[in-house]
């Protein structure tokens, strides 16, 4: 917070922090400060990218709470069709928002944390990093669960407690095949289509002026 005053500290921060402490403090040769050091270090390479959804005044850019549970959504429907929460008015924010904001940290037993971060957390970078679509993946695992309960009942089966047994391989499996469908699907093209006059713009700009 002192580095970052426009960000400052956002409830879920620590929920990332902690994971990373742990696994620095299983080091017996580490130190108290080098732990601390290396936690801090990790930490804010990984907040340098996820800053944004922290942010309230950045809540719809694409790296906004909003944005990145759109996209999440999107690929959900989309690549799915599965809309049955959002008929049953269970907003992406009741069960997504927690998700993002914490990386997994608040669902997740810790080994499943550590395993899951291996992938996501070398992969925050660009308008599709591999979170979004490990959110819309834990939403498919359970598609069967979902489609046979009711609005209450889902949101119980989306929080930690009441998510079923799914291992986090196969999570991790079904995340990396929609991204490979979302790669090649209407979506995408739509997004580069309204990305490409952005782009100009920004090329443009330097000649007009010169």
């Amino acid at each position: 917070a002192r580095m970052n005053p426009g960000v400052g500290y956002v409830q879920g921060m620590n929920e990332i922090c902690a994971p990373m402490y742990y696994l620095f403090a299983q080091d017996p040769l580490s130190s108290i400060e080098s732990i601390e050091a290396d936690t801090f270090f990790c930490f804010s390479l990984v907040m340098a990218e996820m800053q944004d959804a922290f942010v309230e005044d950045l809540n719809h850019t694409q790296g906004g709470m909003f944005g990145r549970m759109q996209h999440a959504d999107e690929v959900l429907q989309h690549l799915t069709g599965l809309a049955h929460l959002n008929s049953l008015g269970v907003s992406p924010m009741l069960y997504m928002a927690r998700w993002i904001s914490s990386l997994m940290a608040q669902d997740l037993l810790l080994p499943d944390i550590l395993r899951v971060w291996d992938a996501l957390v070398g992969d925050l970078v660009g308008p599709h990093p591999l979170l979004h679509f490990f959110c819309s993946a834990r939403v498919v695992a359970i598609r069967k669960e979902l489609l046979a309960f009711s609005d209450m009942q889902c949101l119980g089966l989306l929080k930690r407690d009441g998510y079923p047994p799914v291992p986090v391989e196969d999570i991790l499996k079904l995340a990396y095949k929609l991204r490979s469908a979302y790669s090649v699907s209407p979506l995408v093209e739509r997004e580069t289509q309204a990305r490409a006059p952005l782009r100009e713009n920004r090329l443009l700009s330097p000649m007009r002026r010169a």
